[in-house]
């Protein structure tokens, strides 16, 4: 988590640690938040989901004026991924954030959504605007929700 630059905050390594939703893990670890991590340091094996929400906690430490997180919740929970999301809210609300998502029911969260096809922006609008236009997103959003009815 630290930058080398300056020493470890160990206050700003728990606050990234409560916005990624790693907190009831990491307390189960014998060395909580000094735990070594990565089977080839001889340190702790994450799984898929864990591994990415510590990816997130390295994005929320460093506190960046610019955030691109692609597809950051993909292999998490689904209570995590409200938590995080949230925090990506929170963290974002004097910054910029750019989120790449697939998953429609966060999308609908965004602030504003870009529709890209064949690498060109095709809509932008916020959720209910780009459901009333009735154009590509509108139809992925309607193809999606069909395959949870």
């Amino acid at each position: 988590m630290s930058r080398i630059e300056k020493p470890v905050d160990r206050g700003m390594v728990n606050q990234a640690i409560e916005m990624s939703a790693l907190r009831g893990l990491i307390k189960s670890w014998p060395k909580g938040i000094d735990e070594q991590l990565g089977t080839e340091f001889g340190g702790r094996e994450l799984s898929k989901g864990e591994r990415q929400k510590a990816a997130v906690a390295r994005v929320f430490y460093r506190n960046a004026p610019l955030t691109i997180l692609d597809e950051p919740t993909a292999a998490v929970d689904s209570d995590s991924v409200m938590t995080i999301f949230e925090a990506v809210e929170r963290m974002s609300a004097d910054k910029s954030a750019v989120l790449i998502f697939h998953n429609f029911a966060t999308i609908r969260r965004a602030t504003r959504v870009l529709v890209l096809e064949g690498g060109k922006l095709i809509e932008s609008g916020t959720h209910d605007e780009l459901m009333q236009k009735g154009g590509a997103y509108a139809r992925s959003f309607r193809t999606q929700a069909e395959q949870f009815s």
